[in-house]
């Protein structure tokens, strides 16, 4: 057995080394610009290598609108109704089996349907700006 007085040190080589070094404090950032790409009411998350430079100005337009944070928002919005309807209208149908799908009411109906007309829509626009680049793209 060890000698009881025997102390075993724990501490990292280097931890001499972090204690020493300086990290900047905030007063050594630099300060946000604000150009007015900041201030845009669309604020798009595009690279500097830009694939669609070259691209028609109703393209750039499209990717602009599909990729703002307004446009992402509303899009999340729409799938959680979606989701809801769906579990209304699947609801219904549990509650009652083997009937036709008249139990989920008017207004209901109405909403899912534009809710499949706008996803129809979004994909059409996605594709236009894409194209080939939305297939090989993992979140599509």
């Amino acid at each position: 057995p060890p000698a009881a007085s025997a102390r075993v040190n724990l501490q990292h080589p280097k931890a001499a080394e972090m204690e020493e070094a300086s990290f900047p404090v905030p007063s050594q950032f630099p300060a946000p610009s604000l150009s007015s790409s900041n201030r845009s009411f669309f604020r798009s998350r595009t690279s500097l290598n830009d694939p669609l430079k070259d691209a028609s100005p109703f393209r750039r337009v499209c990717r602009k609108v599909l990729q703002s944070s307004v446009t992402e928002s509303f899009v999340g919005i729409v799938l959680l109704l979606n989701f809801l309807l769906i579990c209304m209208d699947t609801d219904s149908h549990a509650a009652r089996p083997g009937r036709s799908s008249g139990e989920l009411p008017a207004w209901a109906s109405i909403l899912m349907d534009v809710c499949y007309v706008f996803f129809v829509f979004e994909l059409v626009l996605r594709i236009i700006v894409e194209q080939r680049m939305l297939l090989k793209s993992r979140w599509n």
